[in-house]
């Protein structure tokens, strides 16, 4: 049954009981759903707005348990793509009977769609994009992908804000550091301030290029072990004027980005499966920024937290495009249980996996803090003395929640 439905005992069982009898209705149940789900997307890009529509009207469903959660997140994998625009490049045989698929990669998204023609010897011909048909029920759906697009819009435009709040902070502090100061050691105890500003300063570089080329930029490759090699080889204080020099300058190549642009930019990172949307690469930048910022400054402010403004976007993007980085930073195992978590402004849900959700309507437990201490936990950073004021009450503790998020 387990491996019918990609489904952990405990979800079935909280969906359907414990009796052998109702498996075949939990059986009957999953392949009824995934059939709803997926029949609109064997057609390629015309899905996409079947599913925009199908993904508005379940935003909510993600808060349940069991297997109505499991489908609904399997519909949040795909309707992420084509909420902000990167569906269309997911493209398919429209042979009912073929199911080869490829993704776009192309700067304006103009690879040909596959197509298999009985007229040809070969029986696959290559049909643009624009001469295959206007998708089914766009005119009913435009509402509803234009509210998407926009409220997607405006997270790019506050994640951009909240980067350069970050930057003109941190190099604020920067410009004052003596040789001594930024030989402290760091929030991360594992690297002086001049290290954990070395870290960013390389991000910035390694990350400036794939997004510069994604904007039409011809950029010089270099590997990335030759960028590291140079950055740990540089003086304490080359590292700090470099790390101003290379963050201002990734942000200067987002911040001119156009509104088009921003919208349908697709960017490859280099290492992950696939290439993701700016924003999704915005969102791994603030939340690497951010942190390490609170890194800098906590040497010599106790009391530093994360940029409360910062801290409202990463939630808000860990219950979105960014919410795959949880399957890297958390460790649900460590808990021996589900729970579910209300935090600042979301939910925390934690069983088989960890996600973060917009809401819960009982949760077993409530984080006591402002955002900047969720987000510190996720991370790894929430540990005494920078824990000040902040507790859990109900099912878990604190200590609880450390186990699952252990840092890095």
């Amino acid at each position: 049954m387990t491996a019918a439905t990609g489904l952990s005992t405990s979800s079935l069982y909280n969906s359907f009981g414990t009796k052998i009898e109702t498996y075949p209705e939990a059986v009957d149940e999953y392949l009824v759903r995934m059939q709803d789900v997926l029949a609109p997307l064997h057609q390629g890009e015309r899905g996409s707005e079947d599913v925009l529509e199908a993904w508005s009207l379940l935003a909510s469903v993600p808060t349940g348990t069991g297997v109505d959660r499991s489908f609904s997140h399997l519909l949040s994998a795909v309707a992420d793509p084509a909420s902000r625009g990167a569906w269309p490049r997911v493209k398919v045989c429209d042979n009912d009977t073929c199911y080869t698929a490829f993704f776009d990669k192309t700067r304006n998204s103009s690879a040909a769609v596959l197509q298999h023609d009985p007229q040809r010897p070969d029986g696959d011909a290559r049909v643009p994009r624009a001469e295959k048909e206007g998708p089914p029920g766009a005119q009913r759906n435009t509402a509803v992908r234009s509210g998407v697009e926009r409220g997607m819009s405006q997270l790019v435009d506050r994640t951009i804000t909240a980067l350069r709040t970050e930057h003109d902070t941190l190099a604020a502090l920067v410009r004052t550091l003596t040789d001594e100061q930024l030989a402290t050691t760091s929030g991360a105890a594992e690297w002086t301030v001049a290290q954990a500003l070395s870290h960013l300063g390389s991000g910035a570089e390694i990350g400036r290029a794939p997004i510069a080329r994604a904007a039409g930029e011809t950029v010089a490759a270099e590997d990335n072990p030759t960028i590291w090699a140079r950055w740990d080889a540089s003086a304490p204080r080359a590292q700090a004027e470099g790390f101003l020099a290379h963050n201002a300058r990734w942000l200067e190549a987002v911040e001119v980005l156009t509104p088009d642009q921003r919208s349908s930019l697709i960017v490859d990172l280099g290492f992950l499966p696939e290439p993701v949307s700016l924003l999704t690469a915005l969102g791994m930048r603030l939340n690497e920024v951010a942190n390490h910022s609170w890194d800098v400054r906590v040497a010599f402010d106790p009391h530093a937290g994360v940029a409360a403004s910062s801290a409202e976007v990463l939630v808000e993007l860990l219950a979105g495009p960014v919410g795959f980085m949880l399957n890297f930073l958390a460790k649900p195992a460590e808990l021996g249980k589900p729970a579910s978590v209300a935090i600042p402004g979301a939910g925390l849900v934690i069983d088989e996996a960890v996600t973060v959700v917009d809401h819960l309507e009982s949760p077993s437990a409530t984080f006591n803090g402002p955002a900047e201490a969720f987000v510190r936990l996720v991370s790894g950073r929430l540990k005494a003395p920078y824990d000040h004021g902040v507790t859990v009450d109900g099912a878990l503790s604190l200590d609880d929640l450390r186990r699952v998020f252990p840092g890095f």
